[in-house]
């Protein structure tokens, strides 16, 4: 072990050098060799197989979404909704005679679509913690982004750091424009870190420039985890899907003409109507019945992504082969119109035999265990526990649960709710198997 650490401090000194961190037993000598240790452990652990390039990508879960170290092979996050998250650490400075390190960590792709069509408007810093301590920044024209006291989980403030962390946050470019946070005082990343030029423009992401003087006694020698409570306003199910459908950066790349608006339109209604549920205190409220809230990866398929987007509002991705186009079909009770003008079979239509089938006794599920990444608990995971009362359970009927984890949803209420659709359907579920003829083919 000791052998291997001074190995690790080897290589971070050569990098220290040779990116001209120039005094041995610096500040940036500590930082990288915390950086580099960092990034071998994880390399280590892919090479192993402990944990996949993939998982690490999609969820980051159970727990906090994590701060990543620099890696040839990181792959950038899509976020939506409201998340609490680290970044990916991609480039990195010092100055001010060795006390001062200046980071760039990629929080997110920048998604295509905002809330309202204008630039920047999709996304709000909510909050930033270090470790688990939460940064308050200034409130005046010019300290909104300089960090002017913390609080400890125990709710004790401090001011012993105070001036000695700065950070803004950008979307979709370094220029002044492109500032998320502060909201006031914008300023081009490009004067924060030599690096950030015309030619590293950052386009399409959202990035943050987190600045720290060293100051051994505040314990300020390193990062430290870095986490942001943020925003992206685009959060309503049938819009996500939409935006990731059609990008092609980040999504399938699909054409707005091969999408079914009518089907959007549909799980859009759905998933805005308005549904009660009992808050954190015990009061009654409405909300919208779904929404996005998660970050998946960009490295596994987009096909698993879409499904994953679809779990999370209770909706099925399809294929129409009668129109050519993608559409969605919320998972939802028939409207009274759309029973009225259903299709009827009957013997004037049916050609041969009727097989019905039955959910089978062993394959019902009666308990289902849900993970999410709870909100008011910084994104850590929480669960959702729920099972079939015995009075609706089949006779003999063994106890089979599912386990099962919506990442793109946050909050108690809707994951309840999902967790009882799948509860619900696995029992009542039938499927008809039968012949028609061609005056059937107009089914959907």
């Amino acid at each position: 072990e000791h052998s291997n650490m001074a190995i690790f401090t080897y290589i971070a000194t050569a990098i220290v050098g040779s990116l001209s961190f120039i005094t041995a037993g610096s500040f940036a000598a500590t930082l990288a060799t915390s950086i580099i240790a960092g990034g071998l452990a994880l390399g280590t652990a892919k090479l192993l197989g402990v944990m996949k390039p993939p998982q690490v990508g999609n969820s980051r879960d159970p727990g906090v979404k994590i701060q990543l170290p620099p890696a040839t092979d990181n792959k950038v996050p899509v976020m939506y909704g409201r998340n609490f998250t680290g970044g990916i650490i991609t480039d990195a400075g010092i100055s001010n005679q060795n006390k001062t390190m200046t980071y760039v960590l990629i929080l997110s792709e920048q998604t295509t679509t905002t809330s309202d069509g204008h630039q920047n408007s999709g996304y709000t810093v909510n909050d930033i913690y270090r470790d688990d301590q939460t940064l308050v920044f200034g409130t005046g024209l010019f300290d909104g982004h300089i960090v002017q006291s913390v609080i400890d989980p125990n709710a004790t403030s401090s001011t012993n750091v105070a001036g000695k962390l700065r950070c803004r946050v950008y979307a979709g470019g370094t220029g002044a424009i492109n500032q998320i946070f502060p909201t006031q005082q914008n300023v081009s990343a490009t004067t924060m870190l030599p690096t950030i030029t015309a030619s590293t423009s950052y386009e399409g992401l959202v990035f943050a420039v987190f600045q720290i003087d060293y100051e051994p006694e505040e314990n300020l020698v390193g990062l430290g985890a870095i986490t942001f409570d943020i925003t992206n306003h685009l959060s309503e199910p049938s819009v996500v899907l939409t935006d990731y459908l059609t990008n092609a950066r980040y999504g399938a790349g699909l054409t707005a003409g091969e999408l079914d608006t009518t089907g959007f339109a549909d799980l859009l209604a759905y998933s805005t109507d308005q549904v009660a549920y009992t808050t954190a205190a015990g009061a009654g409220a409405l909300h919208d019945r779904w929404s996005i809230d998660g970050v998946f990866g960009t490295y596994g398929d987009v096909k698993q992504n879409i499904d994953t987007l679809c779990q999370s509002c209770s909706t099925f991705f399809t294929y129409n082969p009668k129109i050519g186009k993608f559409t969605v079909v919320p998972n939802r009770e028939a409207t009274t119109t759309e029973k009225t003008n259903a299709f009827v079979f009957n013997n004037n239509n049916i050609v041969g035999a009727i097989d019905i089938t039955s959910p089978e006794l062993y394959s019902t599920i009666n308990e289902i265990e849900a993970e999410y990444p709870l909100v008011s608990k910084k994104d850590q995971t929480d669960i959702v526990f729920l099972n079939t009362p015995a009075g609706d359970r089949n006779a003999n009927e063994p106890d089979n649960k599912l386990t099962t984890r919506y990442s793109l949803v946050n909050d108690t209420p809707r994951v309840t709710n999902l967790a009882n659709i799948d509860l619900r359907q696995s029992r009542v579920s039938t499927v008809i198997n039968m012949d028609a003829d061609y005056s059937a083919i107009q089914v959907d």
